[in-house]
């Protein structure tokens, strides 16, 4: 496991209540910080060109990496539960490794009445599958 160090900050971020802060952290097998909120998942592949590509969703918000949303209304899913998910809708399995590579960490010092997850911090952590060699280039 690694230290996490963080990269950047965005005050007032627009997804937060006013007053807030959004911290990205990077790794390169960090651990996950608690309350997780939120997991996305980074798959990333190298061409036969060396080309490195990463893999992306569509959502109801636009393009995005895969992403599993651990606190709803029905209740919070620990951070392996929703990892563990998340491969499963994604790849099919979930019984290899997938380092988490950094995270976001929401810094929320007073919520509003809209922000429903743990004060101050609420993280996202983006673990990684591992890049491997496409088979063949497939365009």
């Amino acid at each position: 496991m690694t230290v996490a160090r963080r990269i950047s900050s965005l005050a007032d971020a627009p997804w937060l209540p006013a007053g807030s802060s959004a911290e990205a952290w990077v790794g390169s097998s960090c651990l996950v910080a608690d309350p997780v909120i939120v997991v996305r998942l980074l798959i990333t592949r190298e061409t036969q060109a060396g080309d490195l590509e990463f893999f992306c969703a569509l959502t109801p918000r636009g393009i995005n990496i895969p992403t599993q949303y651990l606190w709803t209304d029905h209740g919070e899913e620990s951070f392996e539960a929703g990892r563990a998910r998340l491969l499963d809708d994604v790849v099919g399995r979930h019984d290899f490794e997938t380092p988490c590579i950094g995270y976001i960490r929401n810094v929320v010092p007073i919520p509003d009445q809209s922000y429903v997850y743990p004060v101050p911090w609420a993280h996202v952590p983006v673990p990684s599958a591992r890049p491997y060699r496409c088979p063949a280039d497939r365009r």
